[in-house]
């Protein structure tokens, strides 16, 4: 697999590259991009209906939750 990142190099550019190779590993059926610009929210899909959507948008949710939950750990109690 050939991966191409510009001369022009950006802040992201190294995730994208370990993102891709971390993909190497897996049979992916599907890709969700998003990306945030102070100009406006773009998105991208490969091979995702409704469904594939779906669960993308599922995914993301639980890491908000687990982001909320372990910035809170000493806040709630979680035992009841």
């Amino acid at each position: 697999m050939t991966f191409l990142i510009s001369d022009n190099q950006q802040d992201y550019h190294k995730f994208v590259a370990e993102a891709v190779e971390m993909l190497r590993a897996y049979e992916i059926e599907g890709i969700a991009i998003v990306a945030l610009t102070p100009e406006a929210n773009l998105t991208a899909y490969w091979n995702l209906d409704l469904r594939g959507k779906t669960i993308a948008q599922s995914e993301i949710e639980m890491d908000r939750w687990d982001n909320f939950l372990q910035a809170n750990t000493g806040r709630y109690d979680l035992t009841e």
